[in-house]
């Protein structure tokens, strides 16, 4: 069975006025025997097209078998391409001998009815979004 992965957990993000962009989460890799062998990274598509960039991602074991991950993003630079409106997702992949597995991070439980937005002029905003359901 090839391995994917089964839950993705953000524990933790962090935007830093130098412009990096720090995340750390959990996974479970199921399907897969080898998941203290595998490699982890970020993989950012360009909505709308094939285009991706990786960025490599800290991995670590938990005491379960799970995954704990780990990355920092200079938006100065690894995004440095992106015009103004473009979109980028965010995916984790976790590569191991059995194949690729491959998930959307998703965004903190903790923000999930919240959305944080500069203004035109560069000043923190934040807006109630709609409730997201639990299986989402």
């Amino acid at each position: 069975m090839l391995p994917h992965i089964s839950q993705t957990i953000v524990d933790k993000l962090s935007l830093l006025d130098n412009g990096l962009l720090e995340v750390t989460g959990r996974a479970a890799l199921s399907g897969s025997k080898a998941a203290a062998d595998s490699t982890a990274w970020l993989k950012l598509t360009r909505r709308g097209t094939t285009q991706s960039h990786l960025v490599p991602v800290s991995l670590d074991t938990d005491g379960s078998g799970g995954s704990l991950f780990r990355f920092e993003i200079d938006l100065r630079n690894d995004a440095g391409a992106l015009e103004a409106d473009d979109i980028v997702d965010a995916h984790l992949v976790l590569k191991s001998n059995e194949g690729d597995a491959v998930g959307r991070l998703p965004w903190p439980r903790a923000f999930s009815s919240w959305t944080v937005y500069p203004t035109a002029y560069g000043n923190l905003s934040l807006k109630k979004s709609p409730k997201r359901p639990d299986n989402e």
